[in-house]
């Protein structure tokens, strides 16, 4: 049984990689946007299958059902053209060593300075519930980098409305 779980979650890894690759390497958008939901799909069942179900089910709700379909309608209303994309083609291979040296240096320190930056939360005497340690974890030690990513957004919402704007007019 153990086994089988096992397998099922190295699957959901591989594909969630193969979806980050087809993300990364698509020539067109609307195909990369499509591999990004498949990305989250997947690393949201993965996270599922792991035993962490809120934020699993919040990967669904808010990043497919909200941020990637914005993308895919964004893409679709630039309407770029398939010549400027296959112009640029070289393009894609041109940053790969740049690319895997700076994946290199950030594996390195993931590897070797995570467990400094362990958080031992989940050792309370009290038991919490997932959703309670996220809030006081969310809230209570990253509320800076909430109210970033807050600003980020919104400039992300703010930059879309500007590209889809027919300046002809």
């Amino acid at each position: 049984m153990i086994k089988n779980i096992l397998i099922i979650k190295g699957l959901i890894a591989f594909c969630t990689l193969m979806a980050c690759i087809i993300t990364v390497t698509a020539l067109n958008s609307v195909f990369s946007i499509i591999g990004l939901i498949f990305t989250f799909i997947f690393a949201a069942s993965y996270l599922l299958f792991t035993g962490i179900d809120f934020i699993g089910i919040s990967y669904i709700i808010i990043y497919v059902g909200a941020i990637a379909i914005l993308f895919l309608f964004v893409i679709l209303m630039i309407n770029i053209e398939i010549k400027d994309i296959y112009s640029n083609n070289y393009q894609l291979y041109k940053n790969l060593p740049l690319g895997i040296f700076i994946f290199s240096i950030l594996a390195y320190m993931f590897y070797n300075l995570l467990p400094i930056f362990y958080n031992n939360l989940f050792n309370i005497a009290t038991p919490i519930s997932q959703i309670e340690s996220l809030g006081v974890n969310l809230y209570t030690y990253h509320s800076i980098l909430l109210i970033l990513l807050g600003f980020i957004l919104l400039l992300a919402m703010v930059a879309s409305i500007e590209l889809s704007v027919d300046r002809k007019k």
